[in-house]
């Protein structure tokens, strides 16, 4: 939120109020799980319960509340940092956390999914969507959500050239069953 600058609010439920001041376990500039996000942008979260919201983020930012604290994973992958975590997806009756992402690399950008199973405590990917060709810019991830994982929606937009300039966008769906 801009206020001057831009700063994290954060709404309290057991308040009913907004506040600068974060949850428990998730203060900047102390050794936590919120610590050193300045180099990120959070761009999606999701919360299926109070006690399973994930929010994730550029340069591979992935932090889990599970009721009690907040949890920075940095283990998602090898090179996490080259990826970019747009849009996650939580169901815990299917025991899966689902992170839609991309990375940028020689012109090229590669839309892929990580998975965490819950079960095995171990994430898997990259999984490769699709890779699109000739500018960066192409293939933006908007969201993902459904009503658990044999009903699952990917949502976003590309650019459309119009003249050779890139004057409007294009909307895409992805259903994943």
């Amino acid at each position: 939120a801009a206020f001057g600058t831009y700063e994290d609010i954060y709404y309290r439920p057991s308040s009913g109020k907004w506040s600068w001041n974060g949850p428990q376990g998730c203060f900047d500039g102390s050794n936590t799980a919120c610590d050193n996000t300045d180099s990120h942008d959070f761009t999606d979260m999701f919360g299926s319960s109070d006690s399973d919201i994930w929010t994730v983020g550029t340069n591979g930012l992935v932090v889990a509340y599970d009721g009690s604290g907040w949890t920075r994973d940095n283990n998602v992958v090898t090179a996490q940092n080259t990826y970019d975590f747009d849009a996650v997806f939580s169901h815990p009756a299917d025991n899966l956390v689902t992170i839609a992402a991309h990375r940028d690399a020689g012109g090229n950008r590669t839309v892929v999914f990580f998975n965490y199973n819950r079960a095995l405590k171990r994430w898997f990917g990259p999984i490769t969507v699709r890779t699109f060709t000739g500018t960066v810019r192409s293939g933006y991830i908007a969201d993902m959500g459904g009503e658990g994982y044999s009903n699952m929606w990917l949502v976003g937009r590309r650019p459309q050239s119009l003249g050779g300039v890139n004057a409007s966008y294009r909307a895409w769906v992805l259903h994943l069953k």
